[in-house]
């Protein structure tokens, strides 16, 4: 596996804060006893009908043999660093004790080889594979629409053309791909 830019991990971020999720990344997990520490890329949490939502995505490029790919991917989720992520959110947010926590575990990958077999692999471990390219061009749009719509019906915007409601200065990245979409549409 090849190291990936930082680029990647600050939209995904960007794009479930406007999701309505605390986030948290470069999220120190364990330090190994060779040194240096575990880190998730990012930790997504969010309250919802009772149910403490986790998400623990990893960021990067699965340019490896399927084994290897497996071998990585698999690693980034093993026990010790998902409880790691459950304190992490423990110590940070208090729900009710009987409530459900859902954790879901995803790996977001800009390239991966052999996907489709290492998605199937994956799921067997419940750990969802998403191409990054699938969160800009199905997910992104979506919860820009969604989120603009809410502004407006709660009053906290006004206006008539809610495409011209903008995105927080924080989402920089989210108000640059909605820009290109804007000026797609507009030829």
């Amino acid at each position: 596996m090849t190291s990936q830019g930082e680029w990647e991990e600050e939209l995904v971020a960007e794009w479930l804060s406007l999701k309505g999720f605390f986030v948290e990344t470069n999220v120190g997990l364990t330090a190994p006893k060779a040194g240096g520490r575990h880190e998730a890329d990012i930790v997504a949490v969010r309250v919802d009908k009772n149910r403490l939502l986790i998400r623990h995505i990893e960021v990067g490029i699965l340019d490896s043999s399927l084994e290897e790919n497996l071998t990585t991917v698999k690693g980034k989720y093993r026990p010790d660093l998902r409880n790691a992520v459950e304190e992490f959110v423990k110590e940070r947010v208090t729900i009710n004790g009987g409530s459900e926590r859902v954790y879901r575990c995803e790996y977001v990958y800009t390239y991966a080889s052999r996907k489709n077999d290492l998605r199937e692999q994956l799921q067997k471990e419940d750990i969802e594979l998403v191409s990054l390219d699938s969160i800009i061009v199905d997910q992104i749009p979506q919860t820009i629409a969604e989120w603009r719509k809410k502004q407006i019906d709660s009053g906290l915007l006004r206006g008539k053309d809610p495409t011209r409601v903008q995105l927080p200065r924080k989402y920089r990245l989210l108000e640059a791909l909605d820009r290109m979409a804007e000026l797609t549409r507009g030829r």
